[in-house]
C-alpha cells in the first residue's frame, strides 16, 4: 500500500514539476510546436496527392504509384467526402490526349483529370466536381 501512495506522489511532483517547466517556457517566448519533415528519397515509387473539394473545403490524401503507366492508387479513407466514388479509385491511367482517369476496379473512371498551373491537375469529368489534386512533398 506504502509503496502506490509513494508512485502516487511520484508521479504528482514530477507533473508539477513538468508544467512549472512548459509555463517558464512559455514566459520565456519559447513556442511549444512539434516540428517534424519527411525527407525526399531519391528514385521513391510513389507520391502523395491531396484532393480539394473547392465547394465544401474537404480534402483528402491519395498515393500513387510513379513507375510504370497505369500505377495503382490508394485514396484514405475520407476520400469519398471530396468527391463520391473517389474513395474506391484503385487506378491512375493517363490518356494519349494527356488527361488522367482515375478508375474503380471494374475499370471505369471515377474522375478525370487534366494538368493544371503549377504540381496540381484538375477536374475535367465530371464536368460539375470541382476538385482539385496538388502534389505533396
Amino acid at each position: 500500500m506504502r509503496s502506490s501512495v509513494k508512485a502516487s506522489l511520484l508521479t504528482a511532483a514530477v507533473l508539477v514539476g513538468a508544467g512549472s517547466f512548459a509555463s517558464h517556457l512559455q514566459d520565456q517566448g519559447v513556442d511549444q510546436f512539434t516540428v517534424s519533415s519527411i525527407a525526399l528519397v531519391q528514385g521513391r515509387s510513389t507520391e502523395t496527392l491531396m484532393a480539394s473539394n473547392l465547394q465544401t473545403g474537404d480534402i483528402c490524401l491519395i498515393e500513387r504509384g510513379i513507375r510504370r503507366v497505369g500505377d495503382g492508387v490508394i485514396p484514405g479513407g475520407d476520400c469519398d467526402l471530396v468527391r463520391p466514388g473517389l474513395g474506391g479509385a484503385r487506378a491512375w491511367a493517363e490518356r494519349d490526349d494527356g488527361q488522367i482517369d482515375l478508375s474503380g476496379e471494374d475499370g471505369v473512371p471515377v474522375m478525370t483529370i487534366g494538368q493544371a498551373d503549377g504540381l496540381a491537375f484538375e477536374t475535367t469529368a465530371p464536368e460539375l466536381a470541382l476538385v482539385v489534386f496538388s502534389r505533396l512533398g
